[in-house]
């Protein structure tokens, strides 16, 4: 039974681009003794729920021994879940970003409140 844990961030919100990429404004939980045979995005709503979000967050998880600049991938479907299982036996610690603000309707705010 190969186990693991997340290191999941909330609570924030990502800013600037490239290597200036970074999640503000957030705090960190964790969660031990995951198992990597029922590990699936299923998990995330439990995450969610455990924290007091509401359902409507993106998910992201950051690529083992990459950063915020070059390996952030969104996690849409099952298969991104099974590929962070399938090398649980190299790596027994992820790190997942729940994004809170879709950084379109900040600036779509912004523009609005410019324009009146």
């Amino acid at each position: 039974m190969d186990q693991f844990s997340v290191e999941v961030h909330h609570g924030g919100f990502f800013v600037g681009f490239g290597n200036l990429k970074s999640y503000v404004d957030g705090k960190v939980d964790f969660s031990d003794d995951l198992e990597a045979e029922t590990w699936s995005l299923l998990w995330f709503d439990d995450f969610v729920e455990q924290l007091g979000y509401q359902k409507d967050k993106k998910f992201y998880r950051l690529l083992p021994g990459n950063t915020l600049a070059d390996g952030l991938r969104i996690l849409l479907e099952d298969k991104e879940t099974n590929d962070m299982a399938s090398v649980v036996g190299k790596f027994k610690n992820f790190v997942v970003y729940f994004d809170h603000v879709d950084i379109a309707d900040v600036l779509i705010g912004m523009t609005l409140l410019l324009i009146q």
